[in-house]
């Protein structure tokens, strides 16, 4: 297996461990990598997101510690979305500031202000969770939203 060394240095840029980003990059190309969801990044990558020493398989996780585990790669897969969209953001906004001044584009260039668009607009769909579990634990959904409801809309 050939580790695609362009994809692993993007991933340690991003915020990724090295030994996890070397996983991520085994076969695989940008493009791919960023379309895995959160669950098979997680089942290629927990291992560098535990912080025990001895732990030799999923046995050996306690429940605690496989959610700590989730939100911390969870915390750096939003925190890369949030650099990556910075970055283009930036390149449309020098591009819109040269066209205020009436500087001309090429045909090439404004491919490229598309192509950042676009890729803004994908940028969400990056790394999705996709199981109720998962996004029970990443706090993305309430764990008891009847108990919540009640919380907040007693009955008289």
């Amino acid at each position: 297996m050939v580790v695609k060394s362009a994809t692993k240095k993007k991933l340690m840029d991003l915020g990724f461990p090295q030994g996890a980003a070397h996983t991520l990059a085994d076969d695989r190309k940008w493009d791919a990598v960023k379309m895995l969801t959160f669950e098979e990044v997680y089942a290629l990558t927990w291992i560098y997101f535990v912080n025990k020493d001895g732990v030799r398989g999923w046995g050996d996780l306690s429940l605690d510690e496989m959610k700590s585990s989730k939100k911390r790669l969870y915390d750096i897969m939003q925190n890369a979305k949030e650099i990556i969209l910075k970055r283009y953001s930036y390149n449309i906004q020098d591009y819109n500031d040269y066209k205020e001044f009436g500087d001309v584009f090429n045909e090439e260039e404004e491919e490229i202000r598309l192509a950042n668009l676009m890729q803004i607009d994908r940028i969400d769909s990056w790394w999705k969770v996709t199981t109720k579990e998962n996004l029970i634990a990443l706090g993305i959904l309430p764990s008891h939203p009847f108990i919540n409801w009640t919380k907040s809309f007693p009955f008289k």
